[in-house]
């Protein structure tokens, strides 16, 4: 299986913001970002796009490098290749806005809770799941 993670960001005076959310009621997932679960016969880079899309509502997301790829095994067993993206958005976003997700699997309806989160590169966030794995990729990327 694969899948795709968007670390979209953006500048903030001397600093560099990722835009980050929480679902209120997948509490224990923690902070997440916009990333899921590429579909057959899909390429990566629209898999990305639309799962920003579902999630975010944003569909003018930039590709800006591509961070990599790290291997594990799923909750199921099977081997999972998920592939990071360091993205902007072409449109402007607020500071902090709700969007309800609008999909065809597991996180329709999820209501989603984002806001800029300032990146310290000497304390990087913890993000649920897998991920974070490639934060600090991201970091070099800059």
């Amino acid at each position: 299986m694969e899948k795709v993670t968007a670390y979209i960001t953006r500048r903030s005076k001397d600093s560099v913001e990722l835009l980050v959310f929480r679902d209120p009621g997948h509490a224990d997932f923690g902070l997440v970002v916009p990333g899921g679960t590429v579909e057959a016969h899909e390429r990566l880079e629209d898999a990305l796009v639309r799962e920003v899309r579902e999630e975010s509502g944003f569909s003018s997301v930039r590709v800006l490098a591509y961070l990599g790829a790290v291997e594990y095994t799923g909750l199921g067993g099977g081997v999972v290749t998920r592939h990071y993206y360091h993205c902007a958005l072409d449109a402007p976003c607020p500071d902090c806005f709700t969007h309800v997700t609008r999909s065809q699997d597991e996180d329709d309806g999820w209501i989603c809770q984002y806001f800029w989160l300032h990146l310290d590169p000497d304390r990087l966030p913890s993000l649920g799941g897998r991920l974070g794995d490639r934060l600090d990729a991201l970091l070099r990327a800059r």
